[in-house]
């Protein structure tokens, strides 16, 4: 998982706003109307008390650098791209999640927005055009800068437009992930790109590359992304026929009355939590009228690893945003709307208590590491990428498996019945390992070193480097699926009332 700091920087910076209907002008605090090209994070998020009570659309982002050097991730949201319909604007919401550097996240969150609206398609509303177009001009506007010539960095992108009708078009290239609370249940509006999808492997072959490890060349695990030019070298093919290319997949949602919000995250948080775990969290915590952007930042902390000794998963850098999908209702109305339906359990339960993914009670600042004091999991797994499919344990040094129902720990698991979910199961393993070759290199070296940011000490994990930290386990659905997602069920242990 590459370095990590000896102590996470968990200070956030997060962001909110609110889609008014009020001409955008009269929200800027220039006294001109912005441009498409010129909108920004800052010049559009404005004081709540600026606002109409009519609003359409509420948001919020927090990001947090975590146990890693540097903060690689950046994030847009736009509420107005300049199309209007009967006062309706389109909106934007995106998330980069960059690796090897920051340099190509953050210029792709300065940038793919102003190119979606500036382009012929998006003028004419033909939605999935105008980003797959925004993407591949990003890519090449990349590649084309002197500025960025050798920077080996790359960037997931996952990105929604709304629609003044409130249809979502969702545009996804890398394991970054958007996910929709309808009714309650999460729809995923993304599926994560990685080397072993077969239909992402036939066009690495072809390209000339080859896939070893779950990886591409056996380097980098996941299959598009904007950047990683190392990737994109033959000249004889298009951007969308690379071995990595920035070609987005594209999903459309039409609206429906049992739309309630949409999240978008980078890995650090669907690494740790699934997406139904997500959706629940944040359904409960709206039904308990928690702020949108105090949603994102304490599931931010509930998703950091007590250590950084966890294979990397809890230890990545962490950005969550919170779309609610207000319509016609005020912001009360739709907090309202939300917590009636959660006390009433439908038209999906929601969990009245939230799975801690690393345990409580116990050892680290949030609770005991799972299979430590108050862990409901062994071998140092959190429950929440279990998803309560297994347990894993240690029998002799080794790795030993258990299943719901065979009273694991002491336990009777017996209602946690589900099918098992294959890739909890790799993770799972994949952190074992990690933590047993860990114990074996410790016994001959000590990899402590001074130094690094914030003054703090430096664990150097020389097992892989930061371009080749994107998480192994595969997560996606087969290309081209838009078949929902069949999540983990709930895991049944460590769990606490928000």
């Amino acid at each position: 998982m590459g370095q990590t700091l000896s102590e996470p920087v968990v200070e956030k910076h997060s962001h909110q706003g609110e889609d008014s209907r009020l001409p955008l002008d009269r929200l800027s605090t220039s006294s001109a109307p912005l441009s498409p090209a010129a909108v920004s994070d800052n010049q559009l998020t404005v004081p709540v008390s600026a606002l109409s009570r009519q609003c359409r659309l509420a948001w919020a982002v927090s990001e947090m650098q975590g146990w890693r050097l540097t903060m690689e991730d950046a994030h847009a949201g736009i509420l107005s791209l300049g199309d209007e319909l009967n006062g309706k604007k389109t909106s934007f919401f995106a998330v980069y999640d960059g690796h090897g550097g920051s340099t190509v996240a953050k210029f792709a969150g300065d940038t793919v927005h102003g190119r979606l609206a500036a382009n012929d398609y998006f003028k004419k509303r033909d939605w999935e055009a105008s980003l797959k177009r925004a993407y591949l001009e990003t890519d090449e506007d990349l590649r084309a800068n002197p500025d960025f010539r050798g920077d080996p960095s790359g960037c997931t992108a996952v990105s929604t437009i709304i629609t003044p009708e409130l249809n979502i078009i969702c545009a996804n290239a890398g394991d970054s992930r958007a996910v929709m609370s309808v009714g309650g249940e999460a729809k995923p509006l993304s599926f994560d790109h990685k080397p072993t999808n077969q239909g992402e492997t036939s066009r690495i072959v072809a390209a000339g590359g080859f896939v070893e490890f779950g990886r591409v060349n056996g380097n980098l695990a996941l299959s598009r992304a904007l950047g990683d030019f190392d990737f994109k070298q033959n000249s004889n093919l298009d951007p969308e026929q690379q071995i990595v290319t920035a070609d987005p997949d594209i999903t459309v949602h039409e609206a429906t009355p049992e739309d309630e919000f949409v999240v978008l995250a980078c890995d650090g948080i669907w690494d740790v939590l699934t997406s139904q775990q997500v959706i629940d969290y944040v359904r409960l915590a709206i039904s308990q009228e928690k702020p949108l952007q105090t949603i994102c930042e304490e599931l931010l902390d509930r998703c950091l690893a007590p250590d950084s000794d966890w294979g990397g998963v809890g230890c990545d850098n962490m950005t969550m945003m919170v779309v609610g999908l207000l319509g016609d209702r005020t912001k009360e109305e739709w907090y309202a709307w939300v917590k009636g339906r959660v006390e009433r359990g439908e038209p999906y339960a929601t969990p009245k208590e939230f799975v801690e993914p690393f345990g409580q009670g116990g050892n680290g600042p949030r609770g005991a590491l799972m299979g430590g004091q108050g862990g409901g999991a062994a071998g140092g797994v959190p429950a929440g990428i279990l998803g309560g499919a297994l347990r894993v344990g240690s029998a002799d040094g080794g790795i030993s498996l258990s299943f719901p129902g065979s009273g694991a720990g002491g336990e009777d698991d017996s209602e946690d019945e589900g099918e098992l979910d294959l890739p909890a199961i790799q993770a799972a393993l994949r952190a074992r390992m990690a933590e047993l070759e860990r114990e074996e290199a410790m016994e001959g070296e000590d990899g402590e070193i001074s130094g690094g940011a914030q003054g703090a000490s430096i664990t150097d994990d020389a097992d892989m480097d930061d371009v080749e930290d994107k998480r192994i386990e595969d997560v996606s659905e087969p290309q081209g699926s838009t078949t929902p997602k069949d999540d983990a069920p709930h895991a049944a242990s460590s769990a606490t009332s928000l």
